[in-house]
């Protein structure tokens, strides 16, 4: 299997946008991390994340507010064993569907990004048309849209019964 080329250092990313979606991936991935260890090694764990916009991120296992009271007043906090443990498992949980819906997205994006491209190498495709919002949409285009369509099922219809 190829190896990955190696990132030569960690910059700051001038583009907010990417900067904005690095975080949240990178946040994604920290807790669920957190949450693993937890599950593994059975600590309490709690992160606190303050992002660029001043929003305020924390995590913990079993929850992060304990965490932190017990660090500001000098004490150690008491937690129920299966409510930790049960609440590890759900935050562990959150961030495999948090990861899993990162995924879909990526995926939606390069969907879109294909459709974009065949939409450019191609135009006067019908599939411009099907693709298109509703309001750039003339008479002319909706006629043509609705023959291909047409077509096209009748051409289903014929496979079908063959």
């Amino acid at each position: 299997m190829p190896r990955r080329e190696r990132r030569l250092g960690i910059a700051h990313i001038n583009n907010r946008k990417e900067r904005d979606i690095t975080f949240h991936k990178r946040r994604v991935g920290l807790f669920k991390g957190v949450a693993d260890l937890s599950a593994l090694t059975g600590a309490r764990v709690g992160i606190i994340l303050q992002a660029e916009n001043e929003n305020l991120h924390s995590f913990g296992t079993p929850s992060a507010k304990p965490i932190v009271d017990a660090v500001l007043s000098g004490r150690t906090p008491s937690v129920d064993k299966e409510k930790a443990t049960k609440i590890a498992q759900l935050q562990s949980e959150l961030a495999r569907v948090d990861m899993d819906n990162m995924t879909k997205e990526k995926k939606s994006q390069i969907s879109f990004q294909h459709m974009k491209k065949i939409q450019d190498e191609n135009p006067g495709m019908t599939t411009n048309l099907v693709f298109s919002k509703e309001e750039d949409l003339g008479l002319e285009d909706l006629y043509k849209l609705f023959n291909d369509l047409s077509r096209v099922k009748k051409d289903n219809q014929i496979q079908v019964l063959f």
